[in-house]
């Protein structure tokens, strides 16, 4: 097969034949966006990165393919009120390309959204992508060369390195049981299956608000990760009524390109991320604190599980008998590199959302960026229904702000 195709692995195809959209990166910006520089930028980083070139498709014999296409997707500006739900949710299907870039413009204000299929690319990136994007639009701007390289062969998937590294290690981590039972939603927020609709809520945290967060974490020897994980477990234990403690499943999105022998760079075009679960007993006044101190206490032993895990599936040996039902998905981005102002334009949060149709239960995407938190929940209406989901974001939102105690009256 030419450098410039590949066949997509079975956990990619999965992904793509389960409906996946794909995985948008945004970045919000005050100023004046010159759309034709953005234009060209995107056509610069889309030469030296193929993966923004590509499109899937399915061959006759049923496979899915990544193919390096002709052109480039162009950039989509819209400035007629189009929201970046409507963005998100908008339909993908085989044969589309696999990278949109799209403006949303209102005024002085503007929305940068970059998105590649999620089969094939994940946060770290996409956002690595819209940071050389930016880069290079601050340079077009300023009338500063912008060397031009030229690109055409794809990365390696995850499996393939993973494969290239040798065998599992015979000896895996220990691998934790899974509990009798696990609390997914509480059966009073569960809707009747239907078609997939999803909703998103973004809660930004001013520097002044994360550096009390980021205190409160380093005060009692915690991640800033952690701390977020016992806030979103805490918060989604109020939607069970239950008075005993509850066994939550978080599953937690594990970054596994800076665990890997040598280390993965951000913008080696793949989805390089694990999956492990923790399950925790919650109690009903349980504290973010509390909850995060043993997420932190569990998180390497996971991560190693996530990496054995992913060695598994490339060597095709990964057992799935063993799987089980999560109560919450969360993912951290961490502390994302990414410029204040360029080109006259000054940026502010950046957020992250994917959606899967199979999506049961609510997930939590966080990311620090110049100083500031954000976090994104996407619940799948098919399951969660708005008001609860609402009452979990306000339960979250109050956790955050004080995250030593239950409820917004605690101090930090």
């Amino acid at each position: 097969m030419p450098a410039d195709e590949r066949v997509l692995t079975p956990r990619e195809s999965m992904i793509v034949a389960s409906g996946a959209s794909p995985a948008f990166i945004t970045v919000t910006a005050e100023g004046d966006l010159d759309a034709g520089a953005l234009d060209r930028a995107m056509g610069l980083l889309a030469r030296a990165h193929p993966i923004l070139r590509t499109e899937i498709v399915r061959t006759g014999g049923e496979r899915f393919v990544l193919r390096v296409a002709a052109g480039r997707p162009p950039l989509v500006l819209h400035e007629d009120g189009t929201t970046f739900t409507d963005v998100v949710t908008a339909p993908w299907r085989v044969g589309e390309r696999a990278a949109r870039l799209v403006v949303l413009r209102e005024g002085r204000r503007c929305t940068i959204v970059l998105a590649v299929h999620h089969a094939v690319a994940d946060g770290r990136l996409i956002t690595a992508l819209l940071q050389r994007l930016v880069e290079h639009y601050d340079a077009l701007v300023s009338g500063v060369p912008v060397p031009a390289a030229d690109r055409d062969g794809l990365d390696p998937p995850l499996e393939e390195v993973l494969r290239r590294e040798g065998p599992p290690d015979p000896a895996p981590p220990p691998r934790p049981a899974p509990p009798p039972e696990v609390a997914t939603l509480a059966p009073r927020t569960v809707q009747p299956n239907g078609p997939a609709s999803f909703g998103f809520t973004n809660l930004r945290f001013d520097p002044e608000a994360t550096a009390r967060f980021v205190a409160a974490a380093k005060l009692h020897g915690l991640s800033v990760s952690s701390l977020v994980a016992g806030a979103m477990a805490t918060s989604l234990r109020t939607l069970h009524e239950t008075g005993g403690p509850l066994t939550l499943a978080l599953c937690l999105q594990v970054d596994l390109r800076a665990r890997m022998s040598p280390p993965i760079p951000p913008e080696a075009a793949m989805s390089a991320v694990g999956s492990v679960i923790i399950n925790l007993p919650v109690a009903r006044e349980a504290t973010p604190v509390e909850v995060g101190l043993r997420v932190d206490g569990e998180m390497e032993a996971a991560a190693d599980r996530a990496l054995h895990q992913a060695r598994l599936l490339a060597a095709g040996t990964l057992d799935l008998s063993g799987t089980q039902e999560i109560s919450v998905s969360i993912s951290n981005l961490g502390r994302l590199s990414f410029p204040a102002t360029a080109g006259g334009l000054r940026f502010e949060a950046i957020r992250s959302v994917a959606t899967m149709p199979f999506m049961r239960v609510p997930a939590l995407v966080s990311n620090t960026v110049n100083g500031s938190l954000n976090l994104d929940l996407i619940y799948n209406r098919a399951f969660l229904a708005d008001e609860p989901a609402r009452h979990l974001t306000r339960e979250l939102r109050n956790r955050m702000a004080a995250p030593a105690g239950t409820g917004a009256r605690s101090p930090v």
